[in-house]
């Protein structure tokens, strides 16, 4: 009866447990949870939880009201919050049994309502983030990721897509005129109309900014656009409010439509200046009427701009003559310092100026904010982990300014002020390499390169600071009139005209009016210049963090300075662990506090691909360390930021088989920057332990990115390593190890994985014994040309091992590393085998859905099946991997496959298919400056044009790769045999001494000069 008992217990605890992880009403699931325990003590059944609004909300098996002194109640609590009470009324006395049952379910109930408070939370900042304040539609945040979606969208089904500018006729007259508050109601009444016609779901309407509205209409036509606009003007017309300042009496609004089929060619950023370009001949017809354009024939200054640029949240206002003046020197002078005081905007023109002039540079326009950087040793690095989309093979600083050398691209490094001797070296080295691009600083002192311009920045007009700071109000919901204007002058000139003191002071206007906003600025600086010695303008920005730190209440300043540990932002969820304490900041409060830090413009709120991130300017989080220091919280900080991606870590890795691996390493690489800070803080305190276990976490991702994102960590670690270390602790470190020095030192690296491999091999802990392993087989043939033959059972074991755990990834990777042994044995015997290892990785990859991965690995069998003579095989194995690569994350891998695939196609006599692919690959081998597999494809080129006759071509081809290869480079015994016999037909063809002098034309070659020659024949 006893073991009856307690199955009965495990059954119900399992229902429970099942019922509170489903995907469905809170309300539903605890309806069957009071059922369950109701059936199971005969009894009603109370849970009172809190709702959306924190108001308390019951739910009760009975209607009829239970006499309080039968209630048996069990607190709710999770996490050290409390979410409700548990409360049973049973007909009998409970046994211990039944208490710890019930126990039981409050901590299951505990954590499904702990989640479900996180959700709300996590909804409700969402919902502010992206609903205007004033009118109560979709704010401007909300309209860039709608675009981009629909953006892609649209690109991927081959859909048009437009898009309606609005804009309320003589808005400011009415305001003036009517009030600010009549004017509110003006907006409200507008945009509700408005919005009021669109039907279909997948349209949205929001603001733009002040007076302007948005509508944007997926699987639309311009015509379909411009009835939408046309029922937009007339509703709002229909609302009849007066406005005697306007032509027609009353409040009009004019439009512009504009329509287009996104291509790969076109962004969104066309779509919005054509119908803005529009909304603007709309008004100067005469306003309240629709226009229409097309986004094909556009202005150069809203041409797509390749790169990483950042998008500008807000209109540039002010510094004109700046701009036009900083554009002519760029044209003239390769590098070009913007030098001025913090706060002073220099990087708000850069990225101006490079808005504007981008479409010139083809290879796009590139920002480095250096202000993520703490070491000036991690310069080169960064640059390389940011540059990858245009210098894909780069690993350190000679490989990154060859990749660039030859490209026309604009470089924005931004706040250059503490990296300046490695920064000054790059953009001199780059500069004196190439003549095509151009390298814009931004810097409190200028950058110590020769013959470098110098632009020094002053602060804005006055007209056109007043003009920036009305701007701001009015993207905040706020408005002044032209009686006011004097105040905002005045407060303006307080500020000394500093855009960043602008952009922070002017939401406050929401709180209190121009007047006391100019008599508290009055008091605090007037403060501050008497105790303070340092320049005027620092006292500004000092007294101004200061004054809008003591705005803040007591939580939004708590997390504020405690948000000064993240390097690089933070999700909402990590500022929830690392900011909330157990006494005076719960998680509830932090997501609060940062909605009211990012109102407040002291924290920005920006998109990514794993949704919204938190940060600060370097400049107002160098002010919140300072405050953290001063606080006495910053160990705890510190300490908490450490243990939260110790954990993430481990998260990450746990996540390897159900994450895609291109978004797996998108998500890792957001993290990258808390990362090394947390190890950096980790190797400070000596917590061995943490250090170990963010880089076991981080494998997958250090050993691939960490010799580039993380080098500055070898020698730290290095450092650990020399002493007493638990094996559990030594194994993670010395593969972090390897995977951080295994471009520069590949001999120590492989002794370090295998010497990380015979300790978790002896830790038992197969899963990073099998990493190790396969990190040890790779720096293993990479140093001795052929991997140890005796490691082919080990490999053999933990792939079956990797399989029975259900790692899929980590026994593809490994069968994949097999194979490339079997392959560089060279020995014909083991390419069966081979070809065994890589048909298999690939099914396992396929299966995952990791396109880049089993691209390249069905390139490798590819190369195996033509190795064992099955040439059309071969051809159709290679372009199914071009095929895969072209749609990976690192498309720039197809470069070598199209080469190949070229050489299979010869190999089949398809001689004009073969032309087609190996030119291809020749563009871009050559685009990516990847002079080795340049010389691979021209030696197949050589082969073609041997067959049509070209002999001097082909030995010119001939020339280039040797030269390139060097002599006795190893290669399979059948390409190698292939290669001797076009070797010797072309000399027997052109005659020794001919031969000789076309090889040496070819050695002489630069790049540009032999891929013009390869093709134009």
């Amino acid at each position: 009866m006893l073991v009856n008992h307690h199955r009965d217990v495990r059954d119900l605890l399992r229902r429970i447990a099942l019922l509170l992880s489903e995907e469905r009403p809170l309300a539903a699931i605890l309806r069957e949870v009071g059922k369950h325990l109701g059936e199971r003590f005969e009894a009603s059944v109370r849970i009172e939880y809190f709702g959306p609004e924190g108001e308390p909300l019951v739910y009760a098996s009975s209607s009829a009201e239970t006499p309080i002194h039968r209630e048996v109640r069990f607190p709710i609590a999770f996490s050290g919050t409390r979410h409700g009470e548990l409360a049973l009324a049973p007909d009998r006395a409970l046994d211990p049994d039944d208490v710890a049952l019930l126990e039981t379910c409050a901590v299951y109930l505990g954590a499904r309502l702990h989640d479900e408070r996180n959700r709300r939370v996590a909804e409700r900042l969402e919902h502010l983030a992206l609903t205007d304040a004033l009118t109560g539609v979709a704010n401007r945040r909300a309209f860039d990721r709608t675009l981009d979606r629909e953006w892609s969208r649209a690109r991927r089904t081959g859909s048009p897509i437009s898009l309606v500018m609005i804009d309320i006729d003589r808005f400011k007259a009415y305001n003036d005129a009517y009030g600010h508050a009549a004017g509110d109601r003006c907006l409200r009444a507008a945009s509700a109309a408005a919005a009021a016609c669109l039907r279909r779901p997948g349209d949205f309407f929001g603001r733009y900014g002040g007076e302007e509205f948005v509508a944007l209409l997926p699987e639309t036509n311009v015509e379909g656009a411009v009835m939408v606009a046309e029922a937009m003007r007339a509703a709002v017309e229909r609302l009849a409010i007066a406005h005697n300042g306007a032509p027609f009496g009353r409040i009009t609004i004019s439009a512009g439509a504009a329509h287009v089929l996104p291509k790969d060619s076109t962004s969104g950023t066309e779509l919005i200046g054509a119908a803005d370009a529009a909304l603007y001949a709309a008004k100067a017809e005469g306003r309240n009427r629709v226009m229409s354009a097309h986004a094909l024939a556009l202005p150069a200054d809203v041409r797509t701009v390749a790169g990483n640029l950042p998008t500008r949240p807000t209109r540039f206002v002010g510094h004109a003559g700046e701009v036009t003046r900083l554009t002519a020197v760029l044209e003239a002078t390769p590098i070009t310092s913007i030098v001025g005081p913090a706060g002073v905007g220099k990087t708000r023109i850069a990225i101006e100026v490079a808005r504007r002039i981008g479409a010139f540079f083809p290879d796009g326009t590139w920002f480095l904010d250096l202000a993520m950087l703490d070491d000036p040793n991690d310069f080169i690095p960064f640059a390389c982990e940011i540059l990858r989309g245009v210098a894909p093979l780069a690993r350190d600083e000679s490989s990154l300014i060859d990749g660039l050398s030859d490209k026309r691209l604009l470089l924005l490094l931004d706040n250059c002020e503490h990296v300046l001797p490695p920064a000054a070296h790059f953009a001199a080295l780059l500069a004196a390499a190439g003549t095509e691009l151009r390298i814009l600083i931004t810097s409190r002192e200028p950058l110590p390169v020769k013959g470098s311009a110098i632009h020094r920045l002053a602060p804005l007009a006055l007209e056109d600071a007043v003009e920036l700071f009305e701007e701001r109000a009015r993207g905040a919901g706020i408005w002044s009139d032209d009686a006011r204007r004097a105040t905002v002058a005045a407060i303006v000139q307080q500020l000394d005209a500093i855009p960043f003191a602008i952009e922070l002071v002017a939401p406050a206007l929401r709180d209190m009016a121009p007047e006391e906003l100019l008599h508290r600025l009055d008091d605090r600086l007037s403060v501050l210049a008497i105790a303070s010695q340092s320049p005027g303008r620092q006292q500004t920005l000092q007294a101004l963090l200061d004054w809008s730190n003591r705005l803040l209440d007591a939580d939004s300043a708590k997390l504020f300075r405690r948000l000064a540990v993240f390097a690089g932002g933070c999700t909402l969820e990590a500022a929830m662990h690392v900011c909330a304490d157990e006494r005076e900041l719960n998680e509830a409060q932090v997501a609060d506090a940062l909605a009211d830090l990012v109102a407040k413009s002291m924290v920005l709120e920006e998109s990514t691909a794993a949704g919204a991130r938190f940060r600060m300017l370097e400049i107002t989080r160098i002010y919140a360390q300072t405050q953290l220091a001063e606080s006495g919280e910053f160990d705890a900080a510190a300490y908490a930021h450490v243990r939260f991606f110790g954990t993430l870590a481990k998260r990450f890795e746990s996540t390897l088989e159900t994450v895609p691996v291109a978004r797996w390493r998108t998500l890792v690489g957001l993290e990258g920057q808390n990362f090394r800070t947390a190890l950096s803080v980790a190797i400070d305190v000596g917590d061995v332990e943490s250090v170990a276990a963010i880089c076991e976490g981080l494998h997958y991702w250090l050993w691939e990115n960490g010799a580039v994102a993380m080098s500055d960590m070898a020698r730290r670690i290095a450092a650990m390593l020399t002493m007493s270390l638990k094996p559990s602790v030594e194994a993670p470190l010395r593969l972090a190890m390897a995977a951080l020095i295994r471009r520069e030192d590949r001999r120590r690296a492989h002794e370090l994985a295998e010497r990380s491999f015979h300790l978790y091999r002896a830790l038992g802990d197969d899963v990073h014994a099998g990493d190790a392993l396969r990190s040890t087989v790779t720096m293993q043939y990479e140093t001795r040309g052929a991997p140890d033959p005796s490691l082919e059972s080990e490999m053999l074991r933990y792939i079956e091992r990797m399989l029975d755990l259900g790692e899929t990834l980590r026994a593809a990777d490994l069968l994949n590393n097999l194979g490339v042994c079997y392959a560089e044995l060279m020995d014909d015997s083991r390419l069966p085998d081979a070809l065994r290892c890589f048909e298999r990785a690939a099914g396992l990859f396929e299966a995952r859905g990791d396109t880049d991965r089993c691209g390249r690995v069905v390139g490798n069998s590819a190369g195996i099946a033509f190795l064992l003579g099955d040439a059309d095989m071969a051809a159709r194995r290679s372009q199914r991997a071009v095929e895969m690569l072209e749609r990976s994350d690192v498309s720039w891998l197809g470069g070598r496959q199209w080469a190949n695939h070229g050489y299979y196609l010869l190999a089949c006599g398809r001689n004009d298919e073969a032309r087609d692919a190996l030119l291809r690959g020749i563009a871009k081998l050559r685009d990516l400056g990847d002079r080795v597999g340049l010389a691979g494809a021209l030696q197949y080129m050589a082969q073609l044009y041997h067959r049509s006759g070209d002999d001097h071509l082909a030995a010119r081809l001939i020339g280039f790769a040797d030269a390139t290869f060097g002599t006795g480079a190893t290669r399979q015994a059948r390409e190698a045999a292939m290669l001797a016999e076009l070797l010797d037909s072309v000399r027997a063809r052109l005659g020794a001494e001919t031969f000789d002098v076309e090889t040496r034309r070819g050695a002489g070659s630069t790049i540009d000069e032999i891929v013009r020659v390869a093709e134009s024949a």
